[in-house]
């Protein structure tokens, strides 16, 4: 199969992810934090949900995610119509207020030092963006067992145990790979593997502000908190590759 006829399949199926899950986390009135980090849990438990029912049936590939997601899609959307339209999408804008709060904290000239920090992390994002696109998984836990599991589930077209005399490839949680099985059934390469490592180091960098506001620091405060989280070595380390621990 062509490339971009395996890409335009992914980014189909990215859509209808993304689309449902938006749908099915508005009516929970979420704010920006809560909001971005229910999206990232509600798609990633449609994609690990449809991985363990598509092993049952032996049929773990990419024309099952792509079904199974227009499957989810057209069921939120028969939901979505018996709401009121502002109510359909009201996570994009609650992400929305919650980008431009954050905007307006950063900007403050009370706290001169939170520009610098936002400007360290965006450095190191776009960094390791271009390292996780140009870069394949290299590193020996990546090649030893995770990379090699999801090679052999979709060879197996099953989640179940094979052969092996690496026990850590049929022991450990199949957590994480499942989310770069995702990618890989769908352009036949590991060329997207390390960004599920990158966009867990977005959402969890949220999340560690969102528990800095609920524990009752201020949003400076929280900011400083997630920010220093963002920039550990090992943190950025792990987000430019398919190791997770």
């Amino acid at each position: 199969m062509p490339d971009l006829v395996r890409l335009g399949l992914l980014l189909l199926s990215l859509g209808a992810l993304v689309t449902s899950s938006v749908i099915l986390v508005s009516p929970w009135r979420l704010a920006g934090a809560g909001t971005l980090l229910a999206l990232w849990i509600v798609g990633a438990g449609q994609v690990v949900l449809l991985a363990e029912g598509l092993s049952l049936l032996h049929a773990l590939d990419w024309p099952g995610f792509l079904a199974g997601h227009l499957l989810v899609l057209g069921g939120s959307a028969g939901l979505a119509a018996r709401r009121p339209p502002a109510d359909r999408w009201r996570a994009l804008s609650e992400v929305r207020d919650g980008l431009h709060r954050l905007s307006q904290i950063v900007l403050d000239r009370h706290t001169p030092w939170l520009p610098l920090l936002l400007g360290a992390v965006l450095l190191v994002g776009l960094t390791s963006t271009v390292l996780a696109l140009l870069v394949p998984p290299n590193n020996f836990d990546s090649l030893m067992y995770h990379m090699s599991r999801v090679g052999y589930y979709l060879q197996f077209r099953s989640l179940d145990h094979y052969p092996t005399t690496n026990l850590r490839q049929v022991t450990f949680p199949a957590n994480a790979e499942l989310l770069v099985l995702w990618t890989v059934a769908f352009l036949g390469s590991d060329r997207l593997a390390n960004t599920v490592q990158l966009v867990a180091w977005v959402v969890t960098t949220v999340g560690v502000y969102g528990l800095g506001r609920r524990v009752g620091l201020g949003a400076a405060a929280a900011l400083l908190g997630a920010g220093a989280f963002a920039l550990l070595p090992q943190v950025v380390l792990q987000s430019t590759s398919a190791h997770n621990d």
